[in-house]
């Protein structure tokens, strides 16, 4: 079954309704999520931060590739259906809450499709975090705002921001 059916599947049975407010998507291709994971060169003993875990198959793609998954969910209805389809997944860890204002463990990657609504409140948050690299897919023009040139009509203070503090590269385009 392809991701997009399992989602619609998950969708129907559980009623669900992606919230607008949390800016809820699902990516449903998996040759984007193994990308995603490739990238992000993960190994058995890595540590990592998913924000916005959704239905779960990020996660369970990343739970095959490294050590931990720290799987951040803010609403509770998809808390409950993680819980039940990852249930035989020991090393995922779901997380009820707002990635920006819970406690979590440690972590040395993030590998994420965060909700865009927080794009810019999760660079500045990312800022005060001990971390190795981050492989997060943002909506086009949010990631060229990240990565404008000096002088460039989407330059700005996230900009500078971002290049103080990481080092921001635009690995894909995800249709």
């Amino acid at each position: 079954m392809s991701l997009l059916s399992e989602a619609k599947r998950i969708i129907r049975r559980y009623r669900l309704f992606p919230k607008k407010r949390w800016g809820q998507h699902f990516l449903v291709e998996l040759s984007v999520l193994e990308s995603l994971t490739e990238y992000a060169d993960l190994k058995r003993d890595d540590i990592v931060l998913e924000i916005g875990a959704g239905l779960g198959f990020l996660t369970q793609v990343l739970a095959m590739k490294c050590g931990l998954v720290c799987a951040v969910e803010i609403d509770p209805k998809l808390v409950k259906i993680l819980q039940l389809r990852l249930r035989d997944l020991e090393n995922v860890k779901i997380i009820e809450g707002d990635v920006l204002r819970v406690s979590l463990p440690d972590f040395n990657k993030i590998v994420s499709v965060p909700p865009y609504g927080i794009s810019s409140e999760l660079i500045q948050w990312l800022i005060g975090k001990n971390f190795a690299s981050a492989v997060l897919v943002f909506q086009r023009e949010f990631a060229n705002k990240l990565s404008a040139p000096i002088g460039s009509d989407a330059y700005s203070w996230l900009t500078v921001i971002a290049y103080y503090h990481f080092n921001v590269e635009i690995l894909d385009d995800v249709p």
